[in-house]
């Protein structure tokens, strides 16, 4: 899904196209953070779907430390 971030926003990913994927933002005395991209299908032959790969969840442990104030 195509989105444009808000102003103040972080993008903390980006995807092959430049697409902001992961956005976060202060929201009231918190901060939230949006995946925007999807999750559908299986990955081609020989290839590991990316919610099963280590970036996948070094980036996410790095999107909840940024969550949580970290």
């Amino acid at each position: 899904h195509m989105v444009t971030p808000k102003d103040g926003a972080t993008v903390m990913l980006r995807g092959v196209g430049d697409e902001p994927l992961l956005v976060g933002q202060p929201y009231g005395q918190g901060r939230v953070a949006v995946f925007t991209g999807t999750v559908l299908g299986e990955p081609p032959a020989g290839s590991q779907a990316f919610w099963e790969t280590e970036a996948w969840k070094q980036e996410l442990t790095r999107a909840i430390g940024w969550v949580s104030g970290g």
